[in-house]
């Protein structure tokens, strides 16, 4: 007999990760300084500064003023939920920083357009999604859902006569007649 222990190992093994080393060789978005300064000094959101920096680089990066981009594609770069996402981009499109061109958005070069005087009010998704599912609970709902157990219930059934034919309903007159005979 042996008084051996398998000894696991506590600490999480620690891999080298390459150094990773941002270079102009390697590509960069040619920005205005002006528009640059204006983004940083803006009372922006973390959210909001990374989808704004987003827009950016889709845009400028590529040497476009507008782009087609997706919140799916803002969510990819930046790690934000694509809903957080759209909530962010509705709030700079109306601040003026984001503007639409069609389906295309890019950032407003006339930064003395944008507005800084709506207010983040602060609320979650959370909260917003609360209320608006508590304003849909108070609404009328239908009594009773189509179900297959509903259906079969509300099957007419049709009477036998003593005879042992069926009996049918005529018409608008609610009379019940033979219809074997």
């Amino acid at each position: 007999m042996s008084n051996l222990a398998k000894v696991i190992p506590l600490r999480p093994s620690v891999s080298v990760a390459e150094r990773q080393v941002a270079d102009i060789d390697d590509g960069y978005t040619r920005i205005a300084n002006e528009l640059l300064e204006a983004v940083m000094a803006a009372d922006l959101t973390a959210r909001q500064l990374k989808v704004v920096l987003a827009v950016i680089r889709k845009t400028y990066g590529f040497g476009k003023k507008f782009d087609r981009i997706t919140n799916t594609q803002i969510s990819g770069m930046t790690g934000i939920h694509h809903t957080h996402v759209c909530k962010a981009k509705n709030e700079m499109i109306a601040m003026n920083i984001i503007v639409t061109n069609g389906l295309e958005i890019g950032v407003n070069k006339v930064i003395s357009d944008w507005n800084f005087s709506i207010s983040q009010n602060g609320k979650s998704l959370a909260e917003t999604a609360n209320e608006t599912l508590a304003k849909s609970a108070n609404t009328h709902k239908p009594t009773q859902l189509n179900t297959k157990k509903l259906f079969k219930r509300k099957k007419e059934k049709i009477p036998l006569n003593p005879q042992g034919g069926k009996l049918t309903r005529s018409g608008s007159d609610g009379l019940l007649q033979r219809a074997n005979g």
